[in-house]
């Protein structure tokens, strides 16, 4: 099932039917995580998939790789400056012909899917207002190796891991609401891992649907049969026909089963 999600990486609208396959298997499908994700989707334990960290969108797979490979190296990011002096230091740039994989836009694509929630110390409206505050740190750890000052952890023989975990000391900023949370899980992961809008009218919905999106898409209704859905808008197309030359639109309608 891992394979078969990864060959779909990019295909966004295809992602929700094949989320919904994995349950139906008895699969749940969890959110990225940048200490555990592989690149591609991966098994986690018997009953679980993690989501890939080159399936978000802005991050790709060229960035999912350096971040996995840095972390099998050196071991778990332990916060958002470390994660940053690790994968956007001079030395890292120069290895890579001037080039960052993993930019301040693939940072931010990253906290806004949820894939540094394991950060637990920071929430999600703090690390997206700290990227500039980290990408200093970097800078000043740059100069520092330049002039070739070393750090008193570097003289006492201590790892560089330990250095930085005492100096996760982003500024205070309030969170993000669930609903800005959710809305960029969709369009980043193309799909609702953690909750779904329509969650808390659920009640609600099931007085008034008659059939669900996943059962519609799945054959469950005759031609001609009257349906009722329920469910949040999630997307208008708009367009003319050639033909009438009249405007007419495309709606997407998502119930939080397809």
């Amino acid at each position: 099932m891992c394979a078969q999600i990864s060959s779909e990486i990019g295909n966004f609208d295809k992602m929700p039917m094949l989320v919904a396959a994995a349950a139906d298997m008895g699969l749940a499908v969890l959110p990225p995580d940048v200490n555990t994700s592989r690149s591609a989707f991966s098994p986690e334990g018997k009953e679980a998939i993690r989501y890939g960290l080159g399936a978000i969108r802005g991050v790709g797979e060229v960035a999912g790789e350096q971040i996995v490979a840095e972390r099998e190296a050196n071991g778990p990011y332990v916060g958002l400056i470390d994660f940053c002096k690790r994968l956007c230091s001079a030395k890292v740039k120069a290895a890579n012909d001037n080039r960052l994989a993993v930019s301040k836009r693939t940072i931010e694509a990253l906290i806004r899917s949820g894939a540094m929630a394991c950060f637990k110390e920071t929430t999600q409206g703090q690390l997206l207002s700290g990227i500039d505050f980290a990408f200093s740190r970097v800078a000043e750890a740059d100069r520092d190796n330049a002039t070739g000052q070393a750090s008193l952890f570097d003289m006492l023989g201590g790892s560089s891991t330990s250095a930085l975990a005492v100096t996760e000391d982003l500024p205070a900023a309030p969170d993000r609401s669930e609903r800005e949370k959710l809305q960029d899980e969709r369009d980043l992961l193309g799909v609702y891992l953690t909750g779904h809008p329509v969650d808390r009218y659920r009640t609600l919905v099931r007085s008034f649907q008659t059939v669900t999106a996943e059962r519609f898409l799945n054959g469950a209704c005759n031609n001609r049969d009257a349906v009722r859905i329920a469910g949040i808008l999630s997307g208008v197309r708009k367009a003319v026909s050639k033909t009438t030359k009249k405007p007419w639109a495309e709606l997407t309608v998502e119930d939080g089963t397809g």
